[in-house]
């Protein structure tokens, strides 16, 4: 009990103290109820993100933020613009200020999305020594950036108007009261509960909040040819085929226009130019692509994927693990692949292995013809979420950007995903209602995050994890023939 107290005297201690940081900045915190509050004056705007190490968190905190305020942006005229909601030229995507709490947000966010919200850090965070304020700013050059030679700003917007602040408001919350997935409620004797409709051992609430819990963020290549899609939308571009390589010449048979998911799996071919056995569109798996039924490749309009983000549904299969824990696979879905081996219908995807805690003991990365297995260390996180870098045109997934072809940089030869130049990416939050925030810095929203279930027990109507085909057309090559799905 002592000691609890003494800890409390010096977080109030601090909290009555202006701690003068960086020049002209000032923040000062006090102490508000369970929580406290703080006020940073003219917060650092000379580089993309600094860090406010002595303003902690803790899992359960709800936090509120309000700013204001303008911000010298250099240049000639008129050129102060306000911090929080900017005008003129290029303030679509420059001259904001920005926020980021890790495990309650995944990156660096507009103060101006989250005035009048309130963020719960979650009670399950990986690294608590990281979790503490960071503040940043949006240009594309810091040098000249400040709060010298006040103006009326641009438009006038800041008549009348002094420095930037930002306001914060922590109410300290029960973790206790924080829902989250443990063992007990998670893992269950398969069959015996109707929250298990899947039949694999693992409540299907779990499930969806696992796969929410730790939801990818990918990164796509600014220089990306050929953006995800859903399997539905995929489908209404193709069409049905079967193909038999030991005929003279190839035997590509036609056998439906646009098949929804259902009609995917309700075929067979029996007997061949070579062979005498049966060949099912939902069991038949051919191991070199040369007897099967296939997708045919899309037109090349289609190709590119669709540019409307919210069609980037990411599925994911739950199952029970060898280490007492659950794996995750998490797949996502492309029309077309146009790097080296260019084919049709590009299926990626990466497994994020948990313990008997439920914790990450270990990712698989899955490549074009291999698996690359990580520790949690080799992976970069925002919060509970892990950092997977999309191959530009291939879609291997990566561990890094590194390598990975962009555009955006300021050098021309040698340019690579780089997660601290917004310009080289296209960032993708995974999970239900994520944002996508694009290279030109529009901001979107992305697609579902969907449970396929159970190959023999589909959930969610996603009946596709039971064809055995391919989903591109057949090519010269192995490698340049569609590849299979999850199935």
């Amino acid at each position: 009990m002592q000691r609890a107290l003494v800890r409390i005297f010096v977080l109030f201690a601090f909290c009555f103290l202006p701690l003068h940081i960086r020049a002209q900045e000032q923040v000062n915190c006090t102490p508000k109820g369970s929580g406290f509050r703080c006020r940073i004056d003219a917060p650092n705007v000379k580089q993309r993100v600094s860090e406010y190490k002595a303003i902690k968190f803790q899992p359960g905190d709800r936090v509120s933020f309000n700013g204001g305020g303008c911000v010298q942006t250099g240049g000639s005229g008129r050129t102060w613009k306000r911090y929080v909601n900017p005008q003129g030229p290029n303030s679509d995507r420059l001259y904001h200020g920005l926020v980021q709490i890790p495990g309650a947000m995944a990156d660096l966010r507009r103060l101006s999305d989250i005035i009048g919200q309130t963020l719960v850090i979650p009670a399950a965070v990986i690294d608590l020594s990281h979790l503490y304020l960071r503040l940043g700013y949006e240009d594309d050059g810091y040098g000249d950036n400040g709060y010298w030679g006040h103006d009326d700003g641009t438009g006038n917007q800041c008549r009348n108007v002094g420095n930037a602040f930002v306001e914060l408001t922590v109410e300290r919350g029960d973790i206790s009261t924080t829902p989250t997935p443990t063992p007990l409620t998670c893992l269950m004797p398969a069959g015996t509960s109707a929250s298990d409709d899947d039949g694999d051992g693992i409540a299907d609430a779990c499930e969806q909040a696992l796969a929410e819990k730790f939801a990818p963020i990918i990164y796509h290549s600014s220089d990306e040819s050929n953006y995800p899609t859903n399997v539905d939308r995929f489908l209404q571009n193709t069409s049905l085929w079967f193909y038999d390589d030991d005929c003279t010449p190839d035997l590509k048979e036609p056998i439906q226009a646009a098949p929804t998911q259902a009609q995917l799996l309700t075929h067979s071919r029996q007997g061949g130019c070579g062979s005498t056995d049966t060949v099912f569109s939902n069991g038949t798996r051919s191991d070199r692509k040369q007897r099967t039924f296939f997708l045919e490749d899309v037109p090349d309009t289609v190709r590119v994927g669709s540019m409307n983000s919210s069609d980037w549904t990411t599925y994911f299969h739950a199952y029970r693990n060898d280490a007492g824990g659950v794996t995750i696979q998490y797949w996502r879905f492309y029309a077309f692949n146009d790097a080296a081996n260019n084919h049709g219908g590009d299926w990626e995807c990466f497994h994020l292995v948990l313990d008997e805690a439920l914790r990450p003991k270990r990712v698989d990365l899955l490549g074009h013809t291999s698996i690359e297995s990580v520790s949690p260390a080799g992976i970069q996180w925002e919060g509970n979420h892990p950092r997977i870098y999309s191959e530009g045109g291939g879609h291997a997934s990566r561990a890094t950007g590194s390598g990975i072809q962009a555009r955006g940089c300021p050098i021309i030869v040698g340019c690579s995903i780089d997660p601290d130049n917004a310009r080289t990416f296209v960032r993708q939050e995974s999970w239900q209602s994520g944002e996508v925030r694009w290279f030109d810095g529009r901001v979107s929203r992305s697609g579902a995050l969907v449970n396929v279930g159970e190959k023999l027990r589909p959930l969610n109507g996603q009946v596709f994890i039971q064809y055995s085909g391919i989903w591109g057309s057949p090519g010269i090559l192995f490698g340049t023939s569609g590849y299979w799905g999850p199935a």
